[in-house]
């Protein structure tokens, strides 16, 4: 993960200010973003946090309580003005997770049906639906029924058909989750090679974590309606605001301990009585508002590539646990080992078999990757 990314002076997208409600409920609160020439940005999140909702009242297919937003320059939904332009007027292609292919038309037909009922000319329709074909890979297929492509056919057709009349922004929601999981992958790759050749702006909405991953410029991570961050991935990864971003973006184990202090030392406490170094290069505090007093509950999260496993037989020292294998489960290249240590269970993978259910092992926290959060 080594993504930057650059903001251009004027963004293409502006929301300000979103809220959105169904009867009492509010589902979007308060939410403001940009979104960049040239830029995929992936919002993300778990079911019902909103990520939809935001891509429909974009779309125009919502209606907001309160917002203003503007394309290009042009505002496209203003609650203080009582401007809210219809979806067919703003100009922004759309793929849902379902293809919305029809049975009795071809695929010409289904990519030229946009220009058509834009009422664009005969002379201009046949080319256009002609490039984007072949810019799609889907060229040779024009006569055929489009219920007859396979799962990626039907995706690139449905994108080249929210592309055919150049959109300012394109939204796609769920786009590869009805794909087996080969297929996704492979399609992750093509999209990111479309959008960069295309030079136009996505925004993607999913909540798997690997597409957001893989995809994204920057990603928007939701949750309750609310963004909780807003950067690259490596920002997010490396530097989550709270705990849930850190839980979210990649595996975590977490463990409750309490801050304590041994003269000028300080370090956790985690249940069983292991210790854990929280200064000279130990675990890092989330927050700088205010530091713990001794005896202070906190929960630290800790990737499971940063914890080690040692083999010697010994008793544990700082920054180290004991933990009892519960089960050895073996995946053909490598194992997946269930753990129970500090009233925590949580699962290893590892290359090599190290022990079998009923061992005790040596953990190793690598201090300086653990990060604490106050309770």
């Amino acid at each position: 993960m080594d993504k930057t990314f650059a903001k251009s002076e004027n963004p293409l997208l502006s929301v300000r200010g979103l809220n959105k409600f169904y009867d009492s409920v509010q589902v979007l609160k308060d939410v403001n973003f940009d979104v960049y020439e040239n830029e995929i940005l992936v919002i993300l999140g778990p079911s019902g946090c909103g990520k939809s909702t935001t891509l429909r009242v974009i779309s125009g297919l919502e209606r907001p309580e309160a917002a203003k937003i503007q394309l290009n320059g042009r505002i496209i939904s203003d609650s203080e003005k009582w401007i809210f332009l219809p979806a067919e007027k703003r100009n922004l292609g759309m793929v849902f997770q379902a293809y919305a292919v029809w049975p009795h038309m071809t695929v010409e037909e289904h990519v030229a049906f946009p220009l058509i009922v834009r009422r664009s000319s005969k002379a201009d329709i046949g080319p256009k639906v002609k490039h984007m074909l072949q810019f799609v890979d889907l060229q040779g297929f024009e006569k055929r029924n489009a219920s007859k492509l396979s799962g990626g056919q039907q995706q690139r057709l449905a994108l080249a058909r929210a592309l055919v009349y150049e959109p300012d922004l394109l939204l796609l929601d769920e786009p590869l989750s009805n794909l087996d999981a080969q297929l996704r992958q492979m399609m992750r790759v093509e999209l990111k090679d479309l959008q960069q050749r295309l030079g136009t702006s996505f925004i993607f909405v999913t909540h798997d974590q690997t597409e957001a991953m893989t995809l994204a410029d920057r990603i928007m991570l939701m949750k309750d309606g609310q963004i909780q961050q807003l950067g690259t991935p490596d920002e997010l990864y490396q530097n989550p605001v709270n705990q849930f971003v850190h839980s979210f973006l990649g595996k975590t184990i977490s463990f409750e301990g309490q801050w304590a202090k041994d003269g000028s030392h300080e370090f956790i406490e985690l249940a069983g009585g292991y210790k854990l170094r929280a200064d000279n290069g130990g675990a890092a505090l989330s927050s700088k508002a205010y530091h713990p007093e001794q005896g202070a509950p906190v929960q630290i999260t800790v990737r499971p590539q940063h914890l080690k496993i040692i083999t010697e037989e010994r008793k544990p020292q700082m920054d180290e646990i004991e933990a009892v294998v519960e089960n050895v489960m073996n995946l053909g290249d490598q194992y997946e080992i269930a753990l129970k240590a500090c009233d925590k269970q949580f699962v290893l993978t590892v290359s090599e078999l190290v022990s079998k259910a009923g061992d005790k092992i040596l953990l190793r926290l690598e201090a300086e990757q653990v990060k604490v959060w106050l309770s």
